[in-house]
Protein backbone atom coordinates (compact mmCIF):
# COMPACT_ATOMS: atom_id res chain seq x y z
CA UNK A 1 0.00 0.00 0.00
CA UNK A 2 0.97 3.55 -0.84
CA UNK A 3 -0.03 7.37 0.29
CA UNK A 4 1.02 10.83 -0.74
CA UNK A 5 0.69 13.84 1.14
CA UNK A 6 1.02 17.10 0.19
CA UNK A 7 2.03 19.98 2.92
CA UNK A 8 1.71 24.22 2.75
CA UNK A 9 3.21 26.07 5.71
CA UNK A 10 3.16 29.62 6.41
CA UNK A 11 5.09 31.30 8.92
CA UNK A 12 4.82 35.22 9.99
CA UNK A 13 2.89 37.88 7.96
CA UNK A 14 3.93 38.85 4.31
CA UNK A 15 6.38 41.56 4.07
CA UNK A 16 5.56 43.79 0.88
CA UNK A 17 8.13 45.88 -1.00
CA UNK A 18 5.63 48.83 -1.18
CA UNK A 19 5.76 48.72 2.20
CA UNK A 20 9.14 49.51 2.43
CA UNK A 21 8.64 52.36 0.33
CA UNK A 22 6.89 53.83 3.46
CA UNK A 23 10.10 53.60 5.71
CA UNK A 24 12.26 56.49 6.02
CA UNK A 25 15.84 56.75 7.06
CA UNK A 26 16.25 59.52 9.68
CA UNK A 27 12.53 59.90 10.05
CA UNK A 28 10.91 56.67 10.41
CA UNK A 29 10.08 55.78 14.36
CA UNK A 30 9.87 52.91 15.98
CA UNK A 31 6.56 53.33 16.40
CA UNK A 32 5.90 53.67 12.98
CA UNK A 33 7.58 50.40 12.31
CA UNK A 34 5.52 48.76 14.76
CA UNK A 35 2.34 49.91 13.54
CA UNK A 36 3.75 49.10 9.68
CA UNK A 37 4.51 45.49 10.45
CA UNK A 38 3.32 45.04 13.79
CA UNK A 39 5.38 42.69 16.31
CA UNK A 40 8.92 41.89 15.22
CA UNK A 41 9.87 38.22 15.24
CA UNK A 42 12.95 39.01 17.17
CA UNK A 43 14.36 42.50 18.44
CA UNK A 44 17.78 43.05 19.74
CA UNK A 45 19.35 45.80 22.10
CA UNK A 46 22.87 46.88 21.71
CA UNK A 47 24.50 45.10 23.66
CA UNK A 48 23.73 41.88 22.58
CA UNK A 49 24.99 39.44 20.04
CA UNK A 50 23.88 40.37 16.39
CA UNK A 51 21.82 37.33 15.02
CA UNK A 52 24.26 35.34 12.81
CA UNK A 53 21.62 33.97 10.26
CA UNK A 54 21.43 37.93 9.81
CA UNK A 55 24.63 37.59 7.88
CA UNK A 56 23.52 35.36 5.41
CA UNK A 57 20.81 37.49 4.41
CA UNK A 58 22.59 40.97 3.75
CA UNK A 59 25.46 42.15 2.12
CA UNK A 60 28.59 43.49 3.93
CA UNK A 61 27.61 46.56 3.05
CA UNK A 62 25.70 46.42 6.49
CA UNK A 63 28.29 45.29 8.61
CA UNK A 64 29.94 48.74 8.21
CA UNK A 65 26.93 50.35 9.67
CA UNK A 66 26.08 48.06 12.32
CA UNK A 67 26.33 49.97 15.58
CA UNK A 68 22.31 50.22 16.12
CA UNK A 69 20.95 50.89 19.43
CA UNK A 70 18.07 48.14 18.71
CA UNK A 71 17.57 46.06 15.35
CA UNK A 72 13.99 44.54 14.59
CA UNK A 73 13.42 41.45 12.39
CA UNK A 74 10.78 40.49 10.38
CA UNK A 75 10.71 37.25 8.93
CA UNK A 76 7.82 35.41 6.52
CA UNK A 77 8.17 32.00 5.55
CA UNK A 78 6.36 29.72 3.36
CA UNK A 79 7.36 25.86 3.02
CA UNK A 80 5.97 23.42 0.32
CA UNK A 81 6.42 19.83 -0.05
CA UNK A 82 5.03 16.67 0.04
CA UNK A 83 5.36 12.62 1.68
CA UNK A 84 5.33 9.72 -0.28
CA UNK A 85 4.97 6.05 1.53
CA UNK A 86 5.21 2.80 -0.21
CA UNK A 87 5.13 -0.27 2.36
CA UNK A 88 8.30 0.35 4.52
CA UNK A 89 9.99 3.01 2.30
CA UNK A 90 9.14 6.87 2.78
CA UNK A 91 10.80 9.75 0.82
CA UNK A 92 9.54 13.57 1.96
CA UNK A 93 10.62 16.59 0.02
CA UNK A 94 10.39 20.16 1.71
CA UNK A 95 11.42 23.83 0.04
CA UNK A 96 11.33 26.30 2.43
CA UNK A 97 11.60 30.09 1.38
CA UNK A 98 11.67 33.24 3.22
CA UNK A 99 11.66 37.04 2.73
CA UNK A 100 13.63 38.79 5.81
CA UNK A 101 13.64 42.77 6.85
CA UNK A 102 15.63 44.37 9.43
CA UNK A 103 14.87 47.67 10.63
CA UNK A 104 18.05 49.58 12.51
CA UNK A 105 17.21 52.21 15.48
CA UNK A 106 18.91 55.00 17.02
CA UNK A 107 19.07 56.18 20.25
CA UNK A 108 15.80 58.21 19.34
CA UNK A 109 14.09 55.16 17.94
CA UNK A 110 14.38 56.77 14.16
CA UNK A 111 14.84 54.36 11.95
CA UNK A 112 18.62 54.79 10.50
CA UNK A 113 18.12 52.13 7.91
CA UNK A 114 17.06 48.61 6.68
CA UNK A 115 17.58 45.71 5.03
CA UNK A 116 15.28 43.49 3.24
CA UNK A 117 16.02 40.06 1.17
CA UNK A 118 13.05 38.43 -0.84
CA UNK A 119 12.99 34.73 -1.87
CA UNK A 120 8.92 34.31 -1.59
CA UNK A 121 7.68 35.36 -5.46
CA UNK A 122 4.97 37.87 -5.02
Amino acid sequence: MGCFTQLQIYDGAPIHEEQLSKIQEGVSTKTDILKQFGSPVAFQEKKSVLNVAAHRYFPPIHKAKMNPERIFTYRYQVSSGFNFFLFFWVYTYVKTREDYLMVFFDEQDKVTHYSFAKDIPE
